[in-house]
C-alpha cells in the first residue's frame, strides 16, 4: 500500500474544541511552510491552493510531485460507504514519506495527545484514553521529527505534546511474530524488548523469563498430528492434505476456513494451559515504551522465525 498513517476519531469534537484545533493546526502548518520551507496545498495538491480550514473540515496535501494522499479530519465522525460500521471515524493518509509527511505526523501527535487523559500524579498517559488513536506503517522513531515540529510550533503546550500512545504500545514488541489463526484470538503471544516473552489473556499475563524460554515452549508444541485427513478445499477443488501441521505458530500453504479454525482452536488450547499463571510468572509487560528506553529487539539480532531465533541462540552459546 505504501507508507501510510491510520487513525480513529473515537468521538465528535465540540465546536469549542474544533475552534482550538483549527488555531493549533494552523500554527503547525504555518511553521512548516514559513520556517521549515515545506510547501503545502489544498487537499488535491494543486498549485494556487491552500490548506482548507472550515467549520467541519481540515485538509491539506503536499504540492504537485510532492503531494500524495490528502490528510483530512472532520469535526463529526463519518462512515464512508466502503467502510464497515465498526470503523466509524477510521481513516488513513498514504504520504509515501514525501516532505509533507512530517506535517501530517506533527498533526497526528497533537491530536493524539490533546484528546487523551493522564494520571494526575505521574502525568503518564492512561492506556485506552486517547480520543484520537493513531497507528502507522512507521514506528515512534519515525514520529520524532514530527513531534519536534509540533512542539516548536506550539510552545504554549511545553512538553505536553507527545508521541501517540498506540505507537508506544506497539513498540514494546519485537520479532519473531506469532500468527494466531482465530478470527478473534483470546490470547496474544509476544516477544518484548524488555528481554522477556509474554502470553496475554485480557488483563492476565504469563511472563517467560527470556525470549529463548518462550521460543523453546512454542517450538516444543508446534507440531500437531490431527490423526485424520484434513483436506483444504477451494470451492469444488481439494488442494492438499494437512493431517500433520509441522508448525502451528507459523503455518504455511493453502488455507480455508476449516484449516484456520482447527489451527486456531489448537493454539488456544495450548495457550490456555499457561493460565492461571503462577505468581512467579504473572508479571505484566511494560505498558508502553519510548524510543531509546530499551534495547532494540531486547538486545539480540532480528529474527524472522522462532526456529531462526533458537538457531542463533544455540550458535551464540556454543
Amino acid at each position: 500500500m505504501g507508507y501510510t498513517h491510520y487513525w480513529t476519531q473515537k468521538r465528535n469534537f465540540t465546536i469549542a474544541q474544533w475552534q482550538q484545533i483549527i488555531v493549533d493546526l494552523k500554527a503547525i502548518l504555518a511553521h512548516a511552510q514559513h520556517v521549515e520551507g515545506i510547501v503545502l496545498a489544498g487537499s488535491m495538491g494543486e498549485g494556487k491552493t491552500s490548506p482548507e480550514f472550515t467549520d467541519d473540515l481540515i485538509a491539506f496535501n503536499g504540492l504537485g510531485d510532492d503531494s500524495h494522499e490528502s490528510f483530512y479530519i472532520q469535526r463529526k465522525r463519518t462512515l464512508e460507504e466502503w467502510q464497515s460500521k465498526d470503523r466509524l471515524g477510521w481513516s488513513f493518509c498514504k504520504t509515501a514519506r514525501k516532505p509533507y509527511d512530517r506535517v501530517v505526523v506533527a498533526c497526528l501527535c497533537y491530536l493524539a495527545t490533546v484528546t487523551r487523559k493522564e494520571e494526575p500524579t505521574t502525568h503518564e498517559p492512561i492506556i485506552g484514553s486517547e480520543g484520537f488513536s493513531v497507528s502507522s506503517d512507521g514506528d515512534t522513531s519515525d514520529f520524532l521529527a514530527g513531534l519536534d515540529m509540533a512542539r516548536v510550533a506550539l510552545p504554549q503546550y511545553g512538553n505536553v505534546l507527545d508521541l501517540p500512545l498506540t505507537l508506544m504500545e506497539n513498540d514494546r514488541w519485537c520479532a519473531p511474530w506469532i500468527n494466531l489463526r482465530s478470527d478473534k484470538p483470546k490470547y496474544e503471544v509476544n516477544f518484548c524488548i524488555d528481554g522477556h516473552g509474554y502470553v496475554l489473556k485480557g488483563k492476565q499475563s504469563y511472563r517467560f523469563d527470556t525470549h529463548e524460554a518462550l521460543a523453546k515452549w512454542l517450538d516444543g508444541c508446534k507440531r500437531v498430528d490431527f490423526r485424520r485427513d484434513h483436506w483444504v478445499s477451494w470451492g469444488s477443488m481439494r488442494r492438499e492434505n494437512y493431517r500433520i501441521e509441522p508448525d502451528i505458530w507459523n503455518a504455511h500453504g493453502s488455507f480455508d476456513k476449516a484449516r484456520s479454525e482447527r489451527i486456531g482452536k489448537t493454539q488456544e488450547g495450548l495457550l490456555s494451559t499457561l493460565f492461571p499463571a503462577p505468581a512467579a510468572n504473572a508479571h505484566q509487560p511494560p505498558a508502553f515504551v519510548r524510543p531509546g528506553q530499551m534495547p532494540e529487539n531486547g538486545g539480540r539480532e532480528f529474527c524472522y522465525s522462532v526456529t531462526e531465533l533458537l538457531d542463533r541462540l544455540s550458535v551464540k552459546a556454543a
